[in-house]
């Protein structure tokens, strides 16, 4: 994945669809997984 060596960092919310499979890929490209705060809906509206 190449194309992921332009990206560091990873911002993804609490939902359960996100698996340790899911963070697993990210990380073997060194990329940082930055976890949303629990309960904040607007945190990443935009």
């Amino acid at each position: 994945m190449g194309y992921l060596l332009a990206f560091q960092f990873l911002l993804r919310d609490r939902d359960g669809k996100y698996s340790s499979a899911f963070d697993a890929v990210f990380r073997a490209e060194e990329m940082n997984i930055l976890i949303s705060a629990p309960q904040a809906p607007r945190m990443n509206a935009h």
